[in-house]
Parts: structure tokens; C-alpha cells; sequence
């Protein structure tokens, strides 16, 4: 096996869930029965890799579909369609390639280097759709350990500084919709900055000043409707509302298997909104459809900037597409 198929199968755990790594097994014919991510590298996937069931296009494949969906902040922005349909060519996104001196990307995608400061790895147009993928490094601390000394006054505890692979991803719809989806970090934060950086990559071959900002409180507030059937999916588990005086008001379910809308006080408190009301926040779950999708219960987090949800677990690519379209049904009022 060779040392590159090596670091392939050593960022999957990184990069997906042990489910949706079994799944893929699946469906490549591999036995995937394993007792954790230990045995599932170890006795199922390198096992296959030797005996030619995998190769190494099929776990790029699957290594770069993984690390773009799921456990991001998405920030959503829109332009118009035909300066979409005009982004969104081979012949645009080569010219914008070879400007940048870039071209090497067409063929040779960087999957695997942890870079020094945030860079385009990928770039490629997928069922009409420009991609732009850009990795950078986060550290990590761990704790290894801790010594008191003899006299037993002194505490030394030792950490060590682990590095990752972090990425962000842009996708432009031919619609003219834009996802920023930048890489949730372990400790609570503001995506502010991580945004900015993105937006300074991007901006030759989409140019910012095309696009404006989607706001997604329509979405939010409809999750609020308890006579709205198109929410029905959805499972509220905490909401915070402002009104017009800048007064706020939070409710929370109190089990995250709760709704809260089934709460009368927040019902009631919901009849009452006025055109200045909004719904600032919600955390919600978009239900499992045992025949269907999503193909697991999805946490979403409704907050930060007007634009911007959280998808907080990996999740396959077909679960985080049915997840951004139901929101922006939900949004369709002001996209």
C-alpha cells in the first residue's frame, strides 16, 4: 500500500462518521462490520485497498466528498442568475486558474498537505456548480499529562500542540445562490474572520461585489408557525425572539427530542408577533425520514449574522443538500 493511500485512510476519521464510513464500504461490496474507527482502518479498509476492492481514486472520491459537507457554518449570499450562469462555466473558472498561475489544479487537486495559511486546493464546475475549495491549519491542545513535584508545591501539566487539516468551501449555484461553508471550530467563535479570508480567495473568479447577503429570518420565524405544515419536519428545540423595542425573549424545550412549539406559553408568545417582531435565533432538528431523506436526525443552529446557519455533525452529501433546499424552501419568501 503506499504511503499516500496511507494518509487518505488516516483523514477519513477526521473528516466523516463511522456510519457514513461503513456506508461507503457498503457500497463498494467491502465488509464494513468493525467495533470502532481502530478496527474499521485497520481490518476493513486496508484490507481492501490490497486486494484491489478500493483504489485510490474511489477513496479520493469519497475523502473529498466528506470533508465539504456537514459540521460547518454555512453563509449564504446570492447574485443574479445570469452572472451566475456566466461564473459557472469550464472556460471561465480556467482563465480565472490560469491568471492565478492555478492551472495545475484542473488535474492534481491537493487532498492531503496541511498548508501554512489558508489556500485554493480545488477548483473545478460539479453538475453546474463552481467549486472552490480552500484548506488552512488548526491546532489543537491536548492534554498529556500532569506532575506534582515533591515538596507538593508545584503543578506541571503538560499539553501538546496537534495539528489539522481544516477546510472551507465555497459553492456557486447556477441559480446565482452562493454557500460559504467554513469549518465549525472545536471552541465557541465568531466565523467573521474565517469569512473575510474566504471572501479575499474567492473574489477573482466570482468578484464580492456581485452578491448580497440573503437574510434567513423568514425561515426562522416560519419555524415558529405552529399552523405551518411545511415545518412539520422540523423538531424546535430553542428560539429567541426580539421585538421592535429590542426586548428579548428565549425558550428553550428542555430535551432536545422536545418541540418546543408544543410549549403554550411560546405559542402564545408567537400569536403575538407584529411586524416588528423577528425570531433573532432557533436550534432545530430536521427529523429522520425512515424512507427517505434526511437518512439521520440533522442539528441545525439558527444564529449568528442574518445569513448564517450551522450544520453540526458530518453528514453525507445527499443529507446536506435536502437540509440547505429545505431551509431555503422555508427562506423563499426574500431569496
Amino acid at each position: 500500500m503506499s504511503d499516500r493511500i496511507k494518509k487518505i485512510i488516516s483523514q477519513l476519521e477526521n473528516n466523516t462518521t463511522l456510519d457514513i464510513a461503513k456506508n461507503f464500504l457498503k457500497e463498494h461490496g467491502v465488509s464494513h462490520s468493525c467495533s470502532g474507527w481502530a478496527s474499521l482502518l485497520s481490518t476493513r479498509i486496508s484490507p481492501a485497498v490490497e486486494q484491489g476492492l478500493l483504489d485510490e481514486n474511489k477513496l479520493i472520491s469519497f475523502l473529498r466528498e466528506v470533508e465539504e459537507h456537514g459540521k460547518q457554518h454555512i453563509f449564504v449570499y446570492k447574485c443574479s442568475k445570469t452572472t451566475a450562469k456566466e461564473l459557472c462555466t469550464e472556460s471561465h473558472l480556467i482563465a480565472v486558474l490560469k491568471q492565478l498561475n492555478l492551472e495545475s489544479l484542473r488535474s492534481k487537486p491537493n487532498f492531503l498537505d496541511i498548508p501554512n495559511s489558508p489556500t485554493i486546493v480545488d477548483a473545478r464546475i460539479e453538475s453546474g456548480k463552481l467549486v472552490i475549495k480552500i484548506a488552512d491549519f488548526r491546532e489543537i491542545k491536548i492534554f498529556q499529562g500532569q506532575h506534582l513535584d515533591v515538596a507538593g508545591t508545584k503543578l506541571t501539566m503538560t499539553y501538546q500542540y496537534e495539528r489539522s487539516r481544516s477546510t472551507s468551501v465555497a459553492v456557486l449555484h447556477d441559480t446565482g445562490v452562493l454557500e460559504i461553508r467554513v469549518s465549525s471550530k472545536s471552541n465557541w467563535s465568531k466565523y467573521a474572520d474565517d469569512v473575510y479570508t474566504v471572501w479575499g480567495l474567492i473574489d477573482p473568479f466570482i468578484g464580492k461585489d456581485r452578491f448580497h447577503e440573503v437574510s434567513l429570518v423568514t425561515a426562522k420565524n416560519k419555524l415558529g408557525d405552529t399552523t405551518d405544515k411545511a415545518t412539520a419536519d422540523f423538531l424546535i428545540t430553542n428560539r429567541k425572539i426580539v421585538d421592535a423595542y429590542g426586548a428579548s425573549f428565549e425558550g428553550s424545550a428542555g430535551d432536545p427530542d422536545k418541540d418546543l412549539r408544543d410549549h403554550k406559553r411560546m405559542r402564545a408568545l408567537d400569536s403575538e408577533m407584529d411586524d416588528g417582531t423577528y425570531c433573532d435565533s432557533a436550534k432545530v432538528c430536521l427529523k429522520k425520514n425512515e424512507n427517505g431523506l434526511p437518512s439521520e436526525n440533522m442539528r441545525i443552529l439558527l444564529g449568528g449574522r442574518s445569513n448564517e446557519f450551522a450544520i453540526t455533525a458530518k453528514c453525507t452529501k445527499q443529507d446536506y443538500d435536502y437540509a440547505f433546499n429545505r431551509l431555503w424552501k422555508l427562506n423563499r419568501k426574500i431569496s
